[in-house]
């Protein structure tokens, strides 16, 4: 796969804590490209949590952490990482429309952004790019 061909596949926490320890080693290696310093906080994926991963190829290129309440039809994007030294601003934004239009489908009308303001970069107005 080239740029701009991406595949996304999708994992609950326990999968990729159990079954899938060289993802997992890719994830970590998707934090520390952005410095994010926060070694072992994947491993408090719980069950029920939802991964989408981004790959280029075998490569996992990024990924978000989504959270469910189904009850309320509304989804809370905890991590939303992207390898800096693999991947543009523009090819982020590919994974995150592929992340909206999943909750869209699981029937989510409301997703929180729960992330780091410093993780928004040089985006100044952030409602503008959700709006879209």
């Amino acid at each position: 796969m080239g740029k701009g061909q991406f595949e996304f596949k999708y994992y609950n926490g326990k999968q990729i804590l159990e079954e899938e320890q060289e993802l997992l080693r890719q994830m970590y290696g998707v934090f520390k490209s952005r410095a994010c310093n926060k070694e072992g906080v994947l491993e408090y994926l719980g069950e029920d949590t939802t991964v989408c991963c981004m790959f280029d190829g075998d490569n996992c290129v990024g990924f978000s952490w989504l959270a469910f309440c189904n009850e309320e039809h509304l989804a809370e994007l905890c991590w939303f990482v992207t390898d800096k030294n693999k991947l543009s601003g523009l090819e982020a934004k590919i994974m995150l429309d592929e992340v909206l239009g999943y909750c869209k489908a699981q029937g989510v009308k409301s997703v929180k952004f729960n992330c780091f303001d410093k993780s928004w970069g040089r985006i100044k107005d952030k409602e503008k790019l959700f709006r879209k």
